[in-house]
């Protein structure tokens, strides 16, 4: 007898740096938001280069500690794209 398939239409999103603050999160959204506190393994959180904003890097061995957000929007996503557009932040899907 098989397992059944199990589909998962609303992952949480991991965020790092400013947005694990939940103020600016609301703020940003218009809205809050529940978080957890969450690690990314094999990324590593530094200060952009001669920049004031956090950076997200690959990095073995490295763990990242942030926040999943779950629950978000199309929309919620398009406002937290728009906000992070001025950082040139590239979205990553990650497992």
């Amino acid at each position: 007898m098989g397992l059944a398939a199990l589909e998962v239409t609303d992952l949480p999103d991991f965020y790092y740096g400013t947005l694990c603050h939940a103020p600016l999160r609301a703020a940003v959204l218009g809205r809050e938001t529940d978080a957890v506190p969450a690690r990314l393994a094999g990324r590593a959180v530094h200060w952009a280069e001669g920049r004031d904003f956090p950076v997200i890097l690959p990095r073995p061995g490295a763990v990242a500690e942030g926040v999943l957000v779950a629950g978000l929007t199309d929309g919620d996503r398009a406002r937290l794209d728009f906000h992070e557009a001025g950082f040139a932040t590239d979205v990553e899907q990650v497992t």
